[in-house]
C-alpha cells in the first residue's frame, strides 16, 4: 500500500509540472504581447508626430508638386530612424482639393507595420501601423504692420539690436524661407519718433507750396517752409553745412536742389530779378493734422493733404545770437548727417528730428523686409509720440489708401472673414513733447509742432494729451476690425512708465495682446505674436 501511495505522489508531481508548464505558455505569451504592444504604441506615437509635422510644413507649399515630393522623401528618411524599425509599405503627401480653391487641404498618410518579437510565435508577425493627418490652410490674407519706435533712447542697453533680432525672428516665422504664400501674407515697417518719414517721392500727398497748409496757417505753425535764403538773410560766409550750397551768381543759399518756380502768385521761395527760386530740402517727414477734424482718422491726402515737417531756425536764420542747442542754424552750420543725428542730440537744420528710415511699401519679400529692419537706426532730438506711429500704421492698413503703398494688393477692403489686418506696435518711451534742449517754456519741434502751439497743453499734462490721442486712434482702428498687439519695451518703472503701460494695455485688442518686455524677453514677445498669427493659417485634423 505504501508503494502505491508513493507512486501516486510521484505521478501527482509530474502532472503538476506538466500543468504548470502548460499554464506558463499563455503567461509568457501575454507578457510578450504586452512588450510587443508597448513597442507598437511607441512607434505609432512617433510616426504620428512626424506625419503631423510634415502636414504642417507642407500646407504652405501645397501648390508645388515638387515641394510635396520633397516632403514625402524627407518623411521617409525620418521614418527609417524610428526605433523598433517599422516597415513602411505606403507613404503619401498630397493636396486633396483643387489648386484653384481658396483653401488648401494637405493629407499625409503612412501604412505599414511594426515587427513583433513574441507574438510571431502565435501567428502575428507584425502589428498594423497607420498614421494620417490633414492640414487645412485657410488661405486667408494677412496685412501685418510692424510699428517700431526708433527714438534716440533705442541706442542704449542694446535695445535696437534686441529689437532687430526679434523682428527678424517674427518675419522668419510668418514668412518662412521657401514657402510660397503668394501675396496673401504682406508686411510693412513703420518706423517712428515724434514724426514719420513717408518718403520724398510722396510729395504729391502734400499741399502745394503756395497753398495752405504748406505755409502753416494759424493753428499749425508759425513759420513758412523755405529751403532757400537770399544774401540779405544768410551771408555767403554763413552758408554752410550738410547739403547746403551757396550760389554766388544768384546770391542765394539753399538746402537740397534749386529750381525755378513758374506758377503765378506769391513766390514760396526767393525772387531774384523777377524769377522765383525754390529748393527741395525736405527730407520726407510730415506734420500730423493737429486738431483738424481728420486728425485721428484714416482720411487720405486727397481729403486732407499734409504739411511738410519743417523745424524753423530758432529766432530765424541769420540770427547773430544763434543758440545751437535750440536748433539755430545759419550762421551755425546745418548738420543733418546720419553720423551726428543717429548718435547724439547735436544735429541742426529744418529736418532735425525727421528719421532717415522711411515707411516701407507692402511686400512679402523677406530680403526687403530684412534690409528695412537692419537699416533701422535710433534718431536723436525728438522724444516719443506714439500716436504718430499708430496713425501711419492705420493709413497703411486702411482701404481708403488702396494703391498708395506699392504694387502689392494691399491695403485690401475691410473683410474680417477673409482679411486679417494687424498692427504690432512697439515703444520704449513715454509720450511727451521733448524739452530738454528747448527754450524755456517750450519744447522741441515735432509732428504736432511746438508744445506752445497746442492750446491747453504744457509739460504737466503732455503725456495725458498724447495718450488720449493714442487711445482714440486705437478705438478707431479696432472699430474697423484691425487687431492691435502692443509691446512696452524696457519702459521706465516710475509713474510715467506705469501710465505708459496702462495706455498700451488699453490700446491692445485684449489684455493678452499687450506684452511688457525688456531686452532679454522682447524676442519671446515677438515670437509669441508670430506663432499666434501663423497658427491661424493651419489646422490639423486626424
Amino acid at each position: 500500500m505504501a508503494h502505491v501511495a508513493l507512486g501516486f505522489r510521484a505521478d501527482m508531481r509530474a502532472n503538476i509540472a506538466l500543468i504548470f508548464a502548460l499554464a506558463l505558455i499563455p503567461i509568457i505569451g501575454a507578457i510578450g504581447a504586452a512588450l510587443d504592444y508597448s513597442r507598437w504604441a511607441d512607434a505609432r506615437s512617433t510616426v504620428q508626430a512626424m506625419v503631423d509635422a510634415t502636414a504642417m510644413q507642407a500646407v504652405g507649399r501645397s501648390r508645388d508638386r515638387a515641394a510635396l515630393d520633397a516632403a514625402e522623401e524627407a518623411l521617409l528618411v525620418r521614418l527609417q530612424e524610428v526605433s523598433h524599425a517599422p516597415v513602411i509599405r505606403d507613404l503619401q503627401v498630397m493636396r486633396e482639393n483643387p489648386v484653384e480653391e481658396t483653401q488648401t487641404l494637405v493629407a499625409v498618410s503612412v501604412n505599414g507595420g511594426v515587427p513583433t518579437t513574441f507574438m510571431r510565435f502565435f501567428g502575428f508577425a507584425e502589428l498594423p501601423l497607420r498614421a494620417e493627418a490633414r492640414t487645412r490652410g485657410e488661405l486667408r490674407s494677412f496685412e501685418i504692420s510692424l510699428v517700431l519706435d526708433v527714438t534716440g533712447s533705442m541706442r542704449f542697453r542694446s535695445r535696437l539690436e534686441a529689437l532687430q533680432d526679434a523682428a527678424h525672428g517674427l518675419i522668419d516665422t510668418i514668412l518662412p524661407e521657401g514657402e510660397a504664400s503668394g501675396q496673401r501674407v504682406l508686411l510693412n515697417v513703420v518706423p517712428y519718433v515724434t514724426a514719420v518719414n513717408i518718403g520724398r517721392d510722396r510729395g504729391d500727398w502734400l499741399a502745394p507750396l503756395d497753398e495752405a497748409p504748406h505755409n502753416h496757417p494759424p493753428g499749425t505753425s508759425r513759420y513758412a517752409n523755405r529751403y532757400i535764403w537770399s544774401a540779405s538773410e544768410v551771408a555767403a560766409a554763413d552758408c554752410q553745412g550738410t547739403g547746403v550750397t551757396w550760389d554766388a551768381a544768384l546770391g542765394v543759399c539753399y538746402l537740397g536742389n534749386r529750381s525755378e518756380w513758374a506758377r503765378p502768385g506769391p513766390c514760396p521761395g526767393v525772387r531774384i530779378n523777377g524769377t522765383c527760386h525754390v529748393a527741395d530740402g525736405w527730407m520726407g517727414c510730415v506734420e500730423e493734422r493737429g486738431r483738424d477734424p481728420h486728425a485721428l482718422t484714416d482720411a487720405p491726402p486727397a481729403i486732407a493733404p499734409f504739411t511738410p515737417y519743417y523745424w524753423p531756425s530758432w529766432q530765424g536764420v541769420g540770427n547773430p545770437d544763434a543758440e545751437a542747442m535750440h536748433n539755430s542754424y545759419l550762421p551755425v552750420a546745418i548738420d543733418e548727417s546720419v553720423t551726428t543725428t543717429a548718435s547724439s542730440n547735436m544735429g541742426r537744420g529744418p529736418n532735425l528730428g525727421c528719421p532717415q528710415n522711411v515707411i516701407t511699401d507692402w511686400t512679402n519679400d523677406r530680403r526687403l523686409l530684412g534690409d528695412a529692419i537692419d537699416s533701422l537706426m535710433p534718431w536723436g532730438r525728438s522724444g516719443t509720440m506714439t500716436p504718430t506711429g499708430l496713425a501711419w500704421a492705420w493709413r497703411t492698413l486702411s482701404p481708403r489708401w488702396a494703391g498708395m503703398w506699392g504694387d502689392a494688393p494691399a491695403p485690401r477692403d475691410y473683410d474680417p472673414q477673409n482679411v486679417e489686418k494687424i498692427a504690432i506696435f512697439m515703444t520704449d518711451g513715454i509720450n511727451q513733447f521733448f524739452s530738454l534742449n528747448a527754450p524755456t517754456g517750450d519744447s522741441d519741434y515735432g509732428a504736432l509742432g511746438f508744445i506752445s502751439e497746442n492750446d491747453g497743453v504744457d509739460q504737466s499734462n503732455d503725456q495725458d494729451f498724447l495718450d488720449a490721442r493714442m487711445l482714440q486712434l486705437c478705438t478707431g482702428m479696432k472699430n474697423e476690425g484691425i487687431e492691435i498687439f502692443t509691446i512696452g519695451f524696457d519702459l521706465q518703472r516710475f509713474e510715467e512708465g506705469i501710465q505708459a503701460r496702462q495706455m498700451l494695455d488699453d490700446c491692445a485688442t485684449t489684455p493678452e495682446h499687450f506684452f511688457d518686455a525688456d531686452v532679454s524677453s522682447v524676442g519671446r514677445a515677438f515670437d509669441q505674436i508670430a506663432r499666434d498669427i501663423r497658427s491661424r493659417r493651419e489646422r490639423i485634423t486626424h
